[in-house]
């Protein structure tokens, strides 16, 4: 019986060791999240200067055409 139990408790150690890595599937999935979060970041702030220096061009040339130019 003592050696069931202490095989069991290998057995259990040996898992935890394994599970314990840096590369497990949850810690792949959190570093795939954060790249794919970062990279919709960086879309959305190009998308937003270009928009913003479209709405600053606009402005500019109906600015121009109210003072007649």
């Amino acid at each position: 019986m003592k050696r069931i139990v202490l095989l069991a408790a290998l057995a259990f150690a040996l898992g935890g060791l394994s599970c314990a890595s840096h590369n497990g599937p949850m810690e792949r999935t959190g570093r795939a999240i954060d790249k794919a979060a970062s990279k919709t970041v960086e879309a959305v702030g190009k998308g937003l200067e270009k928009t913003g220096e479209a709405l600053e061009s606009g402005g500019e040339k109906l600015q121009d055409k109210a003072q007649g130019k």
